[in-house]
């Protein structure tokens, strides 16, 4: 390996550093600590109270304390599920064969399977989490020299009562929830996007806020007669089962055109309907994020 591949390494992942940039705050982080899980001898800055009352304070030894070693990790407050298809058997386009071409050597031949498919997959965002951090014991969100000088410039407060979790003052979690949600409903991207030009934006989204972890929307999707469609019947009882964990409107976004004809009728019919006690609003993708979040305080 090249030695500056070798110590670039050491540069790749973020900042580690949620108050300030809210992708880590987001998506979360992880840094390990040499010797972790083992002790430390740290200076007790604390034990300079002892000498207030003398002079040179910084003739005296230092007292030290023992620690921990722990590694700093924010599990993501935002999940997500793997996409998977709706149709059992992909169809499959064509092969497209090329090269690597190495520094040295012959250029090595590669083989692309092209396919055509609809995709589903399930994503959530933990809204109290955002802007909050937690230090309990081996679990450190937030480096406790970052949190000591965030805490010193008023850019965090611990939580009334738990001095081990910090929470951002002024707390923009709704900017950051409502960042996420909306690149969600206009997702792009893919290694062979600027090749092959995939949409792989959403056509079709159900969401709504929650007072749950439990993901509900899923698995809603499947074919008939060769284009996509919701199963009504399996959302229906979904909304009736969950009805008191849910705490908006259900929004719904679908592209025109995109599900079956039949089952987008029957949808804007049941949603037009009295029947529709849950308050479920029919609109496009980009809509449906948009009014998700205004609901949020």
């Amino acid at each position: 390996m090249d030695k500056n591949a070798k110590e670039n390494t050491s540069k790749i992942g973020t900042e580690a550093n949620p108050v300030e940039f809210a992708e880590d705050d987001i998506f979360g982080y992880m840094r390990a600590e040499k010797r972790q899980g083992k002790t430390k001898e740290v200076v007790d800055e604390n034990a300079d109270e002892l000498f207030t009352d003398q002079e040179n304070t910084d003739d005296m030894p230092k007292k030290t304390k023992t620690e921990k070693v722990s590694s700093v990790m924010r599990v993501s407050p935002f999940v997500s599920s793997i996409l998977k298809s709706l149709r059992k058997d992909m169809t499959v386009l064509n092969d497209d064969e090329g090269f690597v071409h190495l520094k040295e050597g012959s250029p090595l031949p590669y083989k692309t399977k092209f396919y055509n498919t609809q995709m589903q997959g399930v994503f959530g965002s933990n809204y109290e989490r955002l802007g909050v951090f937690r230090n309990d014991g081996d679990r450190i969100e937030l480096d406790a020299i970052l949190a000591k000088q965030f805490l010193s410039d008023g850019k965090v407060q611990t939580q009334e009562g738990k001095t081990n979790i910090y929470e951002i003052a002024d707390n923009k979690r709704c900017e950051r929830a409502t960042m996420i949600l909306k690149a969600l409903a206009v997702l792009r991207g893919g290694a062979k996007q600027a090749q092959f030009g995939t949409d792989v934006s959403p056509k079709a989204i159900i969401v709504a806020g929650l007072n749950c972890g439990n993901l509900i929307f899923n698995d809603l999707f499947a074919e008939m007669d060769g284009k996509p469609c919701i199963k009504i019947d399996a959302l229906k009882q979904i909304i009736d089962d969950y009805q008191d964990r849910i705490v908006t409107p259900v929004f719904v976004g679908i592209r025109e055109g995109y599900l079956h004809p039949q089952n987008y009728a029957d949808l804007k019919q049941w949603v037009e309907s009295g029947e529709n006690a849950a308050n479920v609003r029919l609109s496009s993708p980009i809509k449906a994020v948009e009014a998700l979040t205004e609901q949020f305080s």
